[in-house]
């Protein structure tokens, strides 16, 4: 049985629906990297504010690279899951986790969340999020298979600091 949905329940414009939402958020996946590259640029014309002190630490430069870049994906990505509906259909262990990935990719958003987002927590939502679209199929008695990182598709290297300097 569908749930009827109010007109302004799809207000941002991008579809509703748990797992359809939770697919959407993944599609975000590869935008991480050309967000790090967009930070590393405005690094290089300087439009990021360094000291001397600063500028010559390179591992300075990239944490506030990877910070900057994981909280433009963030901002960018959390649309589709801000205002996820949790069905109270859906076991306890899954509804608290989906919940705590809407509420921790929402705060990495927020200037005041503490400290910043990092790579680290990009791949986590990203991890979180496939596992738990895994356990809704399993609740929904759909079979499924783990992915094997030996064989994943999945390139790493889009959530690593490219080293041009």
């Amino acid at each position: 049985m569908t749930k009827e949905l109010s007109p302004t329940s799809n207000a941002h414009g991008y579809g509703s629906g748990l797992c359809y939402s939770l697919a959407l958020f993944l599609t975000h996946e590869a935008n991480f990297k050309y967000s790090i590259a967009e930070v590393e640029m405005m690094a290089a014309e300087g439009a990021l504010s360094f000291d001397e002190r600063e500028r010559v630490d390179v591992e300075h430069v990239r944490n506030v690279t990877q910070r900057l870049a994981a909280i433009r994906w963030f901002t960018h990505a959390v649309h589709p899951i801000r205002n996820l509906v949790i069905p109270d259909s859906l076991p306890a262990s899954i509804r608290h986790r989906l919940t705590a990935l809407q509420q921790k990719c929402v705060a990495c958003t927020l200037p005041e969340h503490d400290g910043q987002p990092t790579p680290k927590d990009v791949a986590w939502a990203l991890d979180e999020t496939r596992e738990l679209l895994r356990q809704i199929d399993e609740f929904h008695d759909v079979a499924t298979v783990k992915e094997n990182p030996s064989v994943s598709r999945r390139r790493e290297p889009a959530l690593v600091f490219n080293d041009r300097h």
